[in-house]
């Protein structure tokens, strides 16, 4: 099941579009979950989800990714919640490589 998953997924992102929506989906539960987690534990749950971001960006866009990086220094999650950074990477990777 799981192996199946990885090979749809993996053959849904070798698309742009299919990394925009990662990306956006990615950035929308980091407003709307994550945020308001964090606030409860403490800014454990956020910092994990900002180092599976900077892994995306990374994996996603090379070096160019780790724009993402930025996010681990809010340890707070309050600004980065409000800031759709995956996203806003994917459309400079499209606007430099285009």
């Amino acid at each position: 099941m799981t192996e199946k998953f990885l090979k749809i997924f993996s053959e849904f992102i070798k698309n742009e579009p299919g990394i925009l929506l990662v990306c956006v989906f990615y950035d929308v539960i980091d407003f709307f979950i994550i945020t308001p987690l964090n606030a409860i534990t403490g800014g454990v749950i956020g910092f994990v989800y900002d180092l599976v971001g900077v892994f995306l960006g990374y994996k996603f866009f090379g070096l160019l990714g780790l724009i993402n990086g930025w996010e681990l220094f809010d340890l707070t999650n309050v600004a980065d919640g409000f800031i759709p950074t995956l996203t806003l990477t994917y459309i400079i990777y499209l606007l430099k490589n285009k």
